[in-house]
């Protein structure tokens, strides 16, 4: 199989180097995410990148379990609203958007020796305040991005079987590859 190698690498780390991101890679994972498909290229999307002192004030924004994230040389911030990608009849698309957008960003992360772990454990309005976000954005989720310490000791999860997510022709009929 001729998977991307960055689809292989790309693992939920938590423990960082201790080693800052140039501004250079930074910039190339916003373009890579810039990048990445959207309905009539709307690029739902929007980033805050928080770095240096600026970290601080968004750490009390994390929950207990996401503590390790404060070790991150920055923080993305991912916001979005409905109206910013296509609505067509009743199915709002921008979060399909934000997903591959989102992706794309992870998957250049990976590519340049870094790991991109999103969050779901975070207190949105704290974060909101933190951040200066606008009332109509929702904040979807925090990315914790740095390089890998290579000392991580990391758990295999596995992987659902590939007839549980896909089905051959209609629904429950298992797609066996």
């Amino acid at each position: 199989m001729a998977l991307l190698p960055e689809i292989l690498l790309r693992r939920s780390r938590k423990k960082f180097a201790n080693r800052n991101v140039p501004k250079e890679i930074v910039t190339e994972i916003i373009t890579a995410a810039q990048l990445a498909p959207s309905c009539f290229n709307n690029q739902p999307a929007r980033f805050i990148i928080v770095h240096d002192e600026h970290l601080k004030e968004l750490h009390p924004a994390l929950s207990r379990g996401n503590a390790w994230a404060k070790e991150a040389p920055f923080l993305l911030a991912l916001t979005s609203r409905a109206d910013l990608d296509c609505q067509i009849t009743d199915r709002d698309y921008f979060l399909l958007g934000c997903g591959l957008q989102l992706e794309n960003l992870i998957l250049q992360a990976v590519h340049r020796g870094l790991f991109a772990h999103p969050l779901a454990g975070f207190n949105e309005d704290v974060a909101r305040s933190a951040l200066g976000v606008p009332v109509d954005h929702r904040i979807y989720t925090l990315v914790a991005v740095g390089y890998p310490d290579e000392n991580e000791d990391l758990e295999d999860k596995g992987r659902k079987p590939m007839g549980e997510i896909a089905y051959d022709q209609s629904w429950g009929d298992p797609f066996n590859g």
